[in-house]
């Protein structure tokens, strides 16, 4: 399953509401500068894009958000390999975890990025979004 996703999960006396949404992140600097596009998932519950220098706010992914720390991510990746970020395996999300693109001058990079969420210990249920990162920095 894809897109948004909300679930109820009965964890010891702290239910958590998991939220993940589809995002598309681009950042175009026309051959000025280096482009940066990423995606960050916090571990007090924020979902973040990364947008050159900028990190915004995009979600709470997590509520209540000191359940956050509860919980791992798996992300996949096709397209540009990623310049910041775990891939390919379980990693927990009791820290800030930050995937990205960094385009040099002359250089469009473009990334989707499968990424699911699921509690520690668990094997299910499972969230999950897709992730469209673009960094171009082409003249």
């Amino acid at each position: 399953m894809s897109g948004i996703h909300m679930a109820l999960l009965g964890a010891v006396g702290d239910p958590a509401v998991i939220l993940l949404s589809n995002q598309s992140i681009a950042d175009f600097t026309a051959g000025l500068s280096i482009a940066q596009a990423g995606y960050q998932l916090t571990s007090a519950g924020a979902a973040n894009e990364i947008v050159g220098a900028s990190t915004n706010f995009l979600e709470t992914w997590c509520t209540p958000s000191g359940q956050a720390v509860n919980y791992e991510v798996y992300v996949t990746v096709t397209g540009s390999p990623l310049t910041i970020g775990f891939i390919n395996a379980w990693t927990a999300l009791s820290t800030t975890r930050t995937w990205r693109l960094d385009a040099g001058i002359g250089d469009n990079l473009v990334s989707t990025l499968s990424v699911t969420v699921r509690r520690v210990g668990t094997t299910s249920p499972t969230y999950t979004a897709t992730i469209d990162l673009n960094a171009d920095a082409g003249f």
